[in-house]
Formats: C-alpha cells, sequence, structure tokens
C-alpha cells in the first residue's frame, strides 16, 4: 500500500552479478502491477556490463561487499496505488546466477546506500562542476573509484592516483550521483551532487 508512504517513495535493492563470459549475460526486468498482477508495467532492464558488479568469471558467487552494487528506482508514480506487486524477473541465458537482498521500499530519496560506516573520504568539492578532488582520510591500497546515477548505472570507473586524486566529472550532467570507493576489501559511499 503506496498510500501510507509521506514524501518520495522508491526501490531500493542490492544485487551481485558476474558475467560466466564475454558471450553470455543474463537479463534483468523490474516489473510493476496496480491491478493485482492482471497486466505489467516495466520498470526497468538492464543486462550486459550494467548488470555486472564483478569482472567476467564461471561459476561465480559473491564472497565479499565489494561484489554488490546497490541501486534505488523512484516509485513516485505509483503513490497513489494501493496494491502495488513489484517482480523480480531474470532471463536465463546459461550463464551465472543474479543474487538480490536487501530489497526495500521506503522513503529513501536520492539516498546513498551505506556499506562502511567509518567516514574514509571526502568529495571537494561538493556540489561540483567539472572535477572532484578525493580526499582520503586514512590510507587506501589499490583503490578504485566509481560514480553511478541513481538508477545504479555505472558511469565512471577508475583507479585513484594518490599523487594526484581528482576525478574528471565534465561528463555527468547535473544531478544526484553515488561514488564509490572500493579498497582494501571494503566499500565507502557518498553522495555528489553535479550542478552547473
Amino acid at each position: 500500500d503506496m498510500t501510507t508512504h509521506t514524501g518520495p517513495v522508491s526501490l531500493h535493492y542490492k544485487w551481485a552479478y558476474a558475467r560466466r563470459d564475454n558471450i553470455t549475460s543474463e537479463v534483468l526486468q523490474i516489473w510493476t502491477s496496480t491491478d493485482c498482477g492482471l497486466t505489467w508495467r516495466n520498470l526497468k532492464v538492464v543486462n550486459g556490463d550494467n548488470l555486472a558488479t564483478s569482472a567476467i568469471s564461471p561459476n561465480w558467487v559473491p564472497t565479499n561487499a565489494s561484489d554488490w552494487g546497490a541501486t534505488e528506482l523512484d516509485l513516485s508514480d505509483f503513490a497513489s496505488s494501493n496494491n502495488l506487486i513489484l517482480k523480480f524477473d531474470v532471463i536465463s541465458k546459461s550463464g551465472n546466477s543474479v543474487f538480490f537482498d536487501d530489497i526495500n521500499i521506503g522513503s529513501y530519496a536520492l539516498s546513498v546506500p551505506s556499506y562502511q560506516n567509518d567516514l574514509n573520504f571526502a568529495l571537494i568539492p561538493n556540489p561540483a562542476q567539472n572535477s572532484i578532488y578525493i580526499k582520503m582520510i586514512a590510507n587506501a591500497n589499490d583503490a578504485v573509484v566509481s560514480i553511478v546515477d541513481i538508477t545504479g548505472r555505472l558511469l565512471l570507473q577508475q583507479n585513484l592516483d594518490p599523487s594526484s586524486p581528482y576525478i574528471n566529472t565534465t561528463d555527468l550532467t547535473n544531478g544526484v550521483y553515488a561514488v564509490r570507493v572500493n579498497a582494501d576489501g571494503k566499500i565507502w559511499s557518498k553522495k555528489l551532487i553535479i550542478s552547473k
């Protein structure tokens, strides 16, 4: 019953997936119904590298926090529905399994999932325009920076150079993004606002 929520409502979930090879790729479709499943509306379709949270690997199973991605989908179109049904449909292409966890519906508008509680980096400036400086508060070995949009689509991924920790954001349009730093087997995440 979506009418019990106040403010913007979204679907938030975590997933983990690695392609078996560079040919096969499972397809994730998320569907909604407001009439007890008589009709269905497609909310999201994702596959290939956009679905993968880890590198290509046969018989893959997630083993640590860095294997998981998180995303949030806006459900404000269904705010007046008192009977919303969500369906996760994975179309197998004989590859690896797709794993899901922490599926929630609520007022998470533009939130960024928190994988680690300790604050290990800062984004300067934030809001930003054409670049950000990532200030690491603790030493991190072989850090990888990822930027995803609010649908969970990976827009940028690169190794963080400690001697020049700048990330070019000129290709990002105005909006809210999540910046994830993956280092030492942990993931830290912060919200980034681009305002040009």
